[in-house]
């Protein structure tokens, strides 16, 4: 039923508690443990992790939906253009491309929503460049230095 886009609920058949969350976890854990069938990195597992208790732990489902539909949605007329035949090797190219720049666009949003939860810190750059790296702070003087010997 997930597979074919029904929403659904599971229902414990005993105490008729909602566990459709728990159900439908054990499904992508089943799957990820297919050979071949990873879906989730590492890196993302454990980013998703660390957005437990995060201020930010409530942005995390809607980002998430939000990028989820995007790529359906392109996926979606990608599978048009190439059943109409409408597909020349540019034209591919070109829906590949649009395709590689939704997760950019994506994380842009992400950060500006994050940028609300935390105004008091820096926004983080998207860039694939290496951070500045900071000068090093000069040497402190004592308040000792300068005062000249009686002896």
């Amino acid at each position: 039923m997930a597979k074919k886009g029904k929403n659904f609920v599971v229902s414990d058949a005993k105490s008729g508690e909602d566990i459709t969350r728990s159900v439908l976890t054990q499904i992508i854990f089943e799957e990820e443990r297919k050979c071949g069938q990873s879906l989730l990195s590492i890196a993302l597992l454990r980013a998703l992790i660390r957005f437990y208790s995060e201020s930010i732990q409530m942005l995390v489902p809607s980002y998430l939906e939000f990028s989820i539909n995007r790529l359906t949605s392109e996926q979606g007329k990608f599978r048009d253009n190439v059943a109409s035949g409408g597909f020349g090797s540019q034209e591919i190219v070109s829906s590949l491309g649009s395709l590689r720049e939704t997760a950019p666009k994506n994380m842009a949003v992400f950060m500006q929503a994050l940028a609300v939860f935390s105004p008091f810190v820096a926004p983080l750059a998207c860039s694939a460049e290496a951070p500045p790296k900071a000068e090093p702070a000069p040497p402190a003087k004592s308040g000792i230095e300068g005062i000249a010997s009686k002896e």
